[in-house]
């Protein structure tokens, strides 16, 4: 889909980016469907396909395709199964923590986005200054400030 777009044909890499969207859309949908046990067994790959979202968005310019906004009714559901994830199995509750942690320390993506932790699982991020913003998105990480300011008073 990139190459359309290098080559100044971005009606054809819109078309392939949808259809690359839609594909990845339907995982999204089979991963929220299933238990929370799979769900674990599966974490690299739900995180594989939550970036292959991220660079749809990133190489069209086009918000339309982040999994949020191409998929709500999925990115829902999948949020909704994470949290249930954690509650009902340890594994997953740790697995989670481990990534969460090891993005903290190295400032790399992990095998989840972090925005989607922030949706879905925003207690399991660090907030040194307890405003609901985590502190790594938080523009202002030691003043508590408020969410549609970025975490800035």
């Amino acid at each position: 889909a990139m190459m359309y777009y290098r080559a100044k044909d971005s009606a054809k890499g819109y078309e392939r980016s949808k259809e690359l969207a839609e594909y990845y859309s339907e995982n999204i949908d089979y991963f929220a469907a299933q238990n929370s046990t799979y769900i674990t067994e599966m974490f690299q790959e739900i995180g594989d396909f939550m970036s292959h979202f991220d660079a749809l968005t990133q190489g069209t310019s086009d918000n339309s395709f982040a999994l949020a906004t191409f998929n709500p009714e999925g990115y829902e559901a999948l949020a909704n199964k994470f949290r249930e994830a954690v509650v009902e199995n340890k594994n997953f509750s740790d697995l989670v923590q481990r990534d969460i942690y090891t993005v903290q320390q190295t400032r790399r993506p992990g095998a989840i986005p972090v925005d989607f932790y922030q949706y879905a699982l925003p207690q399991y991020l660090p907030d040194a200054d307890k405003d609901g913003v985590s502190d790594f998105t938080d523009r202002c990480p030691s003043q508590p400030g408020k969410v549609e300011k970025a975490g800035c008073p």
